[in-house]
């Protein structure tokens, strides 16, 4: 065993039982699977790495492995040959790494694919050198017996391998953004974070959490949002811009009548946008009438009402 920890990474040729293929599709993909000494695991990597930091194979050692310390050897390969496939015995690729699991019922092995990933190395894992990987589309994990004298058993005791990948603490904020009936165009500017930037339409990288955005415009209302961004996925921000034209709501009983600046209306009435400056609202309703001047200011929304309140009293008379 100190021989096989002690080799450099080569090139090996090398013969197996049985090769099982587990293929990660995204960045979500989780697969379980059991093998034994002797075997490997052929694993396949995302075609679209974004927001992938590393892969994690999560081993759970049998009992009797380790009571027998060191029996067992794990190995790394990259730089394959050949397309690895269940039927495929013999292989000839890259050592990356070696290991045993020593006297434990359980190991975790991490493999970044970034440089610039942010995986940490504790008790309970062993943290692959980031050159390991060397751009490989496939990971080959290679299980043999190190030790002479050991139990048959041991040969034929089965390791449970649960294999995903590790995402970045970021995600992708994509803004769609619905322009208003009345103005189809118009310029803004986009702060994120109280950051000013340049809107993209293929999104925006951030770290996962609560973000800030805010939409400033002389043309539209500005919009002030709060979005959570989630690790490793993309989060779409849907803002119906508006005009900034002052928007008027007047809410009457059915059948009052209305008049805006001398036009006349008939209660419900839909909101509409006005002009900035001064008008005049008359509701009319039977004898009753009101009549409101109110001065109106781009970016503001105003809400006239009026309504009729009957009053009633009880006496002994």
């Amino acid at each position: 065993m100190a021989f096989l920890l002690c080799q450099k990474a080569s090139v090996e040729s090398f013969r197996t039982q049985k090769t099982s293929l587990v293929i990660l599709n995204d960045i979500n993909s989780r697969q379980t699977i059991k093998t034994t000494a002797n075997q490997c695991v052929a694993i396949q990597l995302p075609e679209n790495r974004e927001f992938i930091q590393g892969i994690e194979i999560k081993v759970s050692v049998p009992k009797i492995v380790a009571q027998w310390t060191d029996s067992v050897a794990w190995s790394l390969y990259t730089g394959l040959r050949e397309f690895p496939s269940e039927k495929k015995v013999d292989y000839n690729a890259n050592r990356a790494t070696v290991g045993t699991f020593g006297s434990s019922l359980s190991l975790n092995i991490r493999i970044p694919v970034i440089s610039s990933h942010k995986i940490r190395k504790d008790a309970y894992s062993h943290l692959v050198d980031v050159d390991a990987l060397n751009n490989s589309s496939f990971i080959l994990l290679r299980l043999q017996k190190a030790m002479k004298g050991a139990p048959q058993e041991i040969s034929t005791s089965q390791f449970e391998l649960t294999i995903s990948c590790i995402a970045e603490n970021k995600g992708r904020l994509k803004l769609k953004l619905t322009y208003p009936e009345t103005k189809k165009e118009g310029s803004f500017t986009l702060f994120i974070d109280e950051k000013q930037t340049d809107f993209n339409d293929k999104g925006f990288i951030l770290s996962a959490g609560s973000h800030d955005i805010n939409l400033v415009s002389d043309f539209f209302r500005n919009e002030l949002r709060t979005i959570i961004v989630e690790k490793g996925t993309e989060t779409t921000l849907e803002i119906n811009l508006r005009d900034i034209k002052p928007l008027v709501r007047l809410t009457a009983p059915a059948g009052t009548k209305l008049t805006f600046d001398g036009k006349e209306y008939t209660a419900p009435l839909d909101p509409f946008y006005s002009s900035e400056g001064e008008h005049t609202i008359k509701f009319t309703l039977g004898d009753y009438e009101q009549i409101q001047k109110i001065n109106f200011l781009n970016g503001r929304t105003y809400n006239l009402s009026v309504s009729l309140e009957a009053s009633v009293s009880e006496s002994e008379e």
